[in-house]
């Protein structure tokens, strides 16, 4: 079955345009700053859990970003588009909506010292068509902070 947080990231697809307006968009606005709020509580208890920390230590180890593209590298299933390849429009929505809400998140580094960029480079391909949201996922993070 499809987890909480897998079903979210999926949901964002359809609001690109709503991300685009963002934070002038009124009442879509603040579903996103809601849905975005869930997200971060899903992420939150996922790490914790993982890492066997406290959620007082989380809050100053990791950044929303760091751990949204860990769980879309390492854990998450997109679903499958029209063409029976993945669709990765949600996950990258998010990341777009990151940077418009905490652009400092794409200069931070986590408690290894990576900034986002080193995680997307670091990741090792699987030969799955993940290619082309890795290069979606670049682009965002380099337009959010250019080095």
């Amino acid at each position: 079955g499809v987890n909480a947080l897998n079903q979210m990231i999926d949901d964002w697809d359809w609001m690109v345009h709503d991300v685009s307006e963002y934070p002038n968009g009124g009442t879509r606005s603040k579903t996103l700053d809601v849905m975005y709020q869930k997200i971060q509580m899903l992420l939150r208890a996922k790490d914790v859990l993982a890492t066997k920390t406290s959620a007082d230590t989380y809050v100053t180890a990791l950044r929303p970003l760091h751990s949204i593209l860990r769980y879309c590298l390492y854990e998450h299933t997109p679903k499958t588009d029209s063409c029976g390849g993945y669709d990765f429009q949600g996950l990258l929505t998010i990341i777009k909506f990151m940077a418009k809400v905490d652009a400092e998140q794409f200069a931070a580094r986590d408690s290894s010292g990576n900034l986002p960029l080193h995680l997307i480079l670091g990741h090792r391909h699987s030969g799955t068509p993940a290619s082309d949201a890795l290069a979606g996922m670049i682009r965002t993070v380099l337009d959010a902070h250019p080095l």
